[in-house]
């Protein structure tokens, strides 16, 4: 019995170790590439970048056909962007760089009360019955992709892009402003009526009598 104590411990660690090292193996050879040619291509625009050089000159013709023999034809001088051939490459639950649209934001704050480190500013001042929205800031320099914030957000206005490149040399460029100038926050609508949820189950039908001879 005091044999299995102390090697129940040793034998768990073993098997959980190949474990993990059995799916990344398999992730290794199975699964399809996930490397973006950066810098080669802007992963902003997904552009390809013409006239790549090298520390001795430009890169030579038949180096440039090893990427694509490993991950297929990027075409060149199309933006394939975020919703293209980037996109397939990044797996839809990746979180990458928050983004906000506007247009159905509803300046409730929850956002900002739900995040962590305080990275998400957002001030607004009520007009009447309506909320005015005169500034939505988000820094991603603190931001740190916990998705806490796009949880709460009653209209899905915040979430994460599968955007990941933010290098700048400038502090300021790392905080995305999403309100130009002040603007009405948008309302949702109340349903009049709720949702069933469980709808009643339709009567069974009737049987029609049988004709009689």
């Amino acid at each position: 019995m005091a044999n299995q104590g102390y090697f129940a411990p040793i034998f768990q660690t073993v098997n959980t170790t190949l474990k993990g090292l059995f799916i990344t193996t398999r992730t290794w050879f199975l699964d399809p590439k996930q490397t973006v040619q950066y810098p080669d291509v802007d992963v902003r625009t997904g552009k390809h970048v013409a006239n790549e050089k090298l520390l001795f000159g430009a890169i030579p013709t038949s180096l440039k056909a090893i990427p694509t023999l490993l991950y297929g034809n990027l075409p060149q001088g199309k933006d394939v962007g975020y919703d293209g051939r980037l996109s397939s490459k990044i797996a839809d639950r990746y979180r990458g760089i928050l983004t906000v649209d506007i247009e159905i934001c509803t300046a409730c704050l929850a956002c900002s009360r739900a995040c962590p480190i305080s990275c998400i500013q957002i001030d607004s001042t009520k007009v009447g019955k309506e909320l005015k929205l005169d500034r939505f800031d988000i820094d991603i320099a603190l931001c740190m992709y916990c998705g806490l914030c796009s949880a709460p957000c009653p209209t899905g206005a915040i979430h994460h892009t599968k955007e990941f490149e933010a290098s700048t040399t400038d502090f300021p460029d790392l905080i995305r402003r999403f309100v130009d100038e002040p603007r009405i926050a948008y309302r949702q609508k109340k349903l009049k009526e709720p949702l069933d949820v469980n709808p009643p189950a339709a009567a069974p039908a009737t049987p029609a009598p049988e004709a009689k001879a």
